[in-house]
């Protein structure tokens, strides 16, 4: 498993864990990573932003980009697709 992997595990149990101990009155966990399954830094497509060097609009600091590791647009619709299926499971 990648370091990113590692880390999205550990980061879902960690959430999985706080949504338990909060009920589903309260918080609803979406594990967004089956929808970023080979789409995410390095995938095809890349729907979330790699390390990004040089500085974009908006940055602060002169070195490297906020973006970094951060979702593209489509990102942000494999983030919604997740959600929405959390939400509004299928009906068997």
């Amino acid at each position: 498993m990648t370091n990113g992997g590692v880390l999205a595990e550990r980061l879902a149990r960690a959430a999985a864990d706080a949504d338990a101990r909060a009920g589903t009155d309260y918080v609803t966990f979406t594990d967004p990573r089956p929808a970023f399954e080979g789409k995410g830094i390095c995938g095809s497509p890349e729907n979330i932003h790699a390390g990004v060097l040089t500085p974009t609009d908006g940055d602060m600091l002169a070195i490297g980009s906020q973006q970094s590791f951060h979702p593209r647009a489509e990102g942000y619709l494999d983030f919604a697709w997740a959600m929405n299926l959390t939400l509004n499971p299928p009906v068997p």
